[in-house]
């Protein structure tokens, strides 16, 4: 195996296997490239390389031949390279999926179960001893959030918000804003949304309900005296998807290869180091109703997404 690496716009990293059926210089249409979306790209790379390989190691009746990682610094730049097939697989949270979506003609392929978790559910909590009990309660009161990169304590509460008829503008803690609105600041980590809650910083605070039930995240000092009002149906936590116009050969084989992958050790290993996936399965029933939540609710936040 012979691994090249180069600094670009992207990162990118190719794996080369030589076997019976390999040519000496393999063309781009007989490598298989996945992605992802990241502002560090060194980190990524181990785990994108470990997919990459299992995947063209078991493509060659499709005419792949060698795997090759790409990290974009953000989803605009993911959707240039998908537009230029540049990039062929790639997983995604389900707002970045339905944006790439909607920019490149991106295709949701599965379901992937990330950190052993196919779905998220976020809770908005506030003080007990505050007069908030509902989302309309928060009108003219303050929310905080993780950071415009979180799906379940960013989008999708924002989302909800707007839902609500609500407008919603980032403000700095303690700061005035219009009273029929709701103002909305970061926190930067889950911990510190429950504490800014607690210490009266912000009237509400919004993040996963794993996060709500994690003694790490939501100690339970602080939670004792905090109360939800609102939790959310599910939506898709994360998707596999391809690009637009890949071949519909390769395509199927990608996607009987990932609903195998959790059966075997090998399969297993790499999953671990790919996003800590669980595995994959079809995006019907739950699956798909989650991803149509989000999909009624995207409009909402598009913009955000970046």
């Amino acid at each position: 195996m012979k691994r090249i690496a180069c600094w670009m716009n992207v990162l990118v990293v190719c794996v080369w296997w030589s076997g019976a059926d390999a040519e000496p210089f393999v063309e781009r249409a007989q490598i298989l490239v996945v992605g992802v979306v990241s502002s560090n790209p060194k980190s990524q790379i181990v785990q994108l390389e470990a997919m990459a390989g299992y995947l063209a190691e078991r493509l060659g009746d499709v005419g792949i031949y060698g795997g090759a990682a790409i990290v974009a610094r953000n989803n605009a730049e993911m959707a240039r390279l998908l537009s230029d097939g540049a990039v062929d697989l790639f997983s995604e949270t389900v707002f970045s999926g339905l944006y790439l979506e909607e920019a490149v003609g991106a295709e949701f392929l599965l379901r992937e179960w990330k950190k052993g978790k196919f779905e998220y559910r976020t809770v908005i909590f506030a003080r007990s001893d505050s007069s908030i009990r509902s989302i309309e309660g928060l009108r003219g009161k303050t929310i905080a959030f993780e950071d415009r990169g979180s799906t379940s304590a960013f989008l999708l509460p924002l989302a909800i918000l707007k839902h609500h008829g609500f407008e919603a503008s980032e403000i700095s803690p303690r700061e005035a804003f219009p009273a029929d609105q709701v103002g909305f600041a970061f926190a930067k980590k889950e911990v510190n949304i429950g504490a800014w809650v607690a210490r009266g910083i912000s009237d509400a605070g919004a993040f996963s309900t794993g996060d709500w039930e994690s003694a790490d995240r939501m100690p339970v000092p602080l939670k004792t005296n905090l109360v939800i009002i609102h939790k959310s149906e599910p939506i898709m936590r994360s998707a596999s998807l391809v690009r637009a116009g890949l071949r519909p050969e390769l395509k199927a084989r990608i996607k009987q290869i990932l609903l195998e992958m959790h059966n075997d050790s090998v399969g297993r290993d790499v999953l671990k180091k790919y996003h800590l996936v669980a595995r994959y399965d079809e995006i019907t029933g739950d699956a798909a109703r989650g991803l149509d939540r989000a999909r009624l609710l995207y409009p909402l936040v598009a913009e955000e997404i970046q």
